[in-house]
């Protein structure tokens, strides 16, 4: 189950309306409706006091969505990888492309740069996924932050 049926479940459980949850955690009733409906997600806080409303454990709370997250992060990986993929794929052939638009020494001097320029962009490509898995970096923001603790 996930935490949007949960929240639901339990606050149904225990005969508590949407208006009267969002006044005990400090938040709107459209709030607890966009939960309730996975518009959106509760912050660690709204978690914790919703926890402790309902007498459950954190765990308990958002063990299904754990589990849906972490489908999600795999799946992101994998359109990643291919994306990098296409990216290198699509460079290549327009420098092949390029290439027959060119004759004599010229064109194994463009033959030679692209093949070196897709694999270098392939090459550099899973580097760089590799290092954003080893530092458990997903947003923007995780990057930011990566680069400023390293600083």
């Amino acid at each position: 189950m996930n935490i949007k049926e949960q929240l639901r479940k339990k606050r149904n459980e225990n005969n508590i309306t949407q208006e009267q949850i969002a006044e005990m955690i400090f938040v709107s009733r459209q709030t607890i409706s966009n939960w309730e409906n996975g518009k959106s997600y509760p912050d660690i806080k709204s978690l914790i006091l919703l926890c402790d409303i309902y007498k459950i454990s954190l765990d308990e709370l958002v063990r299904g969505d754990v589990e849906l997250m972490r489908k999600e992060i795999s799946k992101n990986q994998f359109l990643g990888t291919v994306s990098m993929i296409l990216f290198s794929l699509v460079s290549f052939m327009i420098g092949l492309a390029l290439m027959s638009r060119t004759v004599g020494t010229l064109k194994s001097i463009a033959t030679i740069s692209t093949v070196v320029l897709a694999i270098l962009t392939l090459f550099y490509s899973f580097e760089a996924e590799k290092m954003k898995k080893k530092a458990n970096i997903r947003t923007y923001g995780d990057i930011v932050a990566y680069f400023d603790e390293e600083n």
